[in-house]
């Protein structure tokens, strides 16, 4: 196991894939039937959360780079998330909710650069982390669909990372998509458990923060995050899909969202990969003159 977890591949997907594959249904089970099903999402959370301290270790308690914000606000999104789905939160205190965690958040990993970054690339950022967080609640109780929108993104973020050798990045994507890879099995071919906020807050955190930080302090293809973000709409168009005449059903349904998310994935690496063509060395490691004009990313 020491062995396992030493290696990026043990630390990014076994551990968080594993994690979240006991503790969902050990939550599950612990909440009984009226909280259990809220609290088997944050799981979700865990997975992340595990991922980071293997890969990272703990962040100082008084976190000063992105990476070290990453962790708190994958916590404070499933806990956030968490409330919600307990007191069983209305659709416009959800709503704002997630308008004010997408703003808080990248107001947070702005920090004192907040004023030079706020209109660009801030308020871009900020329209679609929010436009991604209500996506994934619209879809939150429709099974493998939501954890399965996020493993596409993630995937994505993690092999435009990747490929600029931005590998911090790369690994703590990857441990998102694992943690959401294991709901969503948990959760297919019969649904189970809903998403929930817990799981929408702390995976769209995740993949916010993330995509925020290539973004901010690296020279990563911004069509490449752009065209990752599409795949959130793989649920629109799942929903013209007719096999034999019928829409699919929930055992099908998620299968066609991950086919048609694969497209935009495979756009955004292509965008990655054609950006370190014309560059030579593709952009996406942090330069000093990034850094010094826009803080301390890693």
């Amino acid at each position: 196991m020491t062995n396992l977890l030493s290696h990026p591949l043990g630390q990014s997907v076994v551990l968080p894939l594993l994690l979240v594959a006991i503790l969902a249904p050990v939550l599950r089970l612990a909440g009984g039937s009226a909280k259990g099903p809220a609290l088997a999402a944050v799981a979700v959370g865990a997975g992340i959360l595990a991922a980071y301290v293997a890969t990272l270790g703990w962040p100082p308690l008084a976190p000063q780079t992105a990476s070290h914000k990453l962790f708190y606000l994958v916590g404070a999104g499933a806990g956030l998330g968490l409330v919600l789905d307990l007191v069983r939160a209305g659709r416009a205190v959800v709503m704002a909710a997630l308008v004010a965690f997408a703003l808080a958040g990248l107001a947070w990993l702005l920090g004192h650069r907040l004023d030079r970054l706020a209109l660009w690339p801030g308020l871009p950022l900020f329209v679609v982390w929010a436009a991604v967080l209500v996506r994934l609640w619209q879809v939150r109780d429709q099974g493998a669909v939501a954890p399965a929108m996020v493993v596409a993104a993630a995937s994505a973020l993690a092999g435009i990372a990747i490929l600029g050798a931005t590998a911090l990045v790369g690994q703590l994507a990857a441990g998102v998509a694992a943690s959401a890879g294991a709901f969503a099995l948990l959760n297919w071919p019969w649904p189970r458990w809903r998403f929930g906020n817990a799981g929408v807050l702390a995976a769209g955190g995740a993949l916010g923060a993330l995509a925020s930080q290539l973004v901010l302090y690296t020279e990563a293809s911004r069509w490449a995050i752009g065209l990752a973000a599409l795949v959130f709409v793989a649920d629109l168009g799942a929903q013209r899909v007719r096999i034999r005449g019928r829409r699919p059903g929930p055992v099908l349904r998620p299968v066609v969202v991950i086919v048609l998310a694969l497209v935009p994935l495979a756009a955004a690496v292509a965008a990655a990969v054609l950006q370190s063509d014309d560059e030579g060395e593709y952009g996406a490691r942090t330069r000093p003159a990034l850094i010094a004009e826009r803080g301390v990313a890693y």
